[in-house]
């Protein structure tokens, strides 16, 4: 019973904070497997979870407030569309920050592989989903790209954690709260 809400709970946290979930397995001291299975399953079920909410959240934006239907995000219209030309153009843009500058320039040139190989390291579980909503990607392949994206930092993680040597339980135990 106890290992089943150990396991429960490395879900739960890679469902948001994903590589604290990872931390979290290898201070619960799972074999690899283990953890290895349930992070990537706590990563895709905050994924599919948060893609259902920002999917309810764009229907809901779109009905209440109907002029706001097609407003993307600045940092989703690629670099190259920005001519200034058009109706649009009679109000000055806002210059983009370093950091939309920086996000618009990682989809640009990797799309969603980008997106979800930088999700557990960089964004959070719900951004990384919300970002991918936000940019209009296929449910699916959101789901398909992000799994492999936690499947291959959860290989990382416990991979570098298993040839270190570092005995992670007992250095914790050993720490005094």
């Amino acid at each position: 019973m106890e290992q089943a809400l150990k396991i429960l709970s490395v879900i739960a946290l890679c469902s948001f904070k994903y590589l604290m979930g990872n931390g979290l397995a290898i201070v619960y001291g799972f074999d690899f497997f283990t953890a290895l299975l349930s992070t990537v399953a706590g990563g895709v079920a905050g994924v599919i979870f948060f893609i259902y909410l920002g999917h309810q959240a764009r229907k809901a934006l779109a009905y209440f407030f109907p002029g706001l239907r097609n407003l993307r995000p600045a940092w989703s219209v690629p670099l190259s569309s920005k001519t200034g030309t058009g109706p649009e153009s009679t109000k000055p843009e806002k210059p983009m920050s370093r950091k939309e500058r920086w996000i618009q320039r990682i989809i640009n040139n990797y799309g969603l592989a980008g997106i979800a190989i930088l999700t557990p390291v960089l964004f959070t579980v719900p951004v990384g989903a919300f970002i991918a909503v936000a940019l209009d990607f296929p449910r699916l392949r959101i789901v398909f790209y992000m799994a492999g994206s936690f499947f291959l930092w959860s290989l990382f993680m416990l991979g570098l954690a298993s040839l270190t040597g570092i005995d992670v339980p007992s250095l914790y135990r050993d720490l005094e709260f």
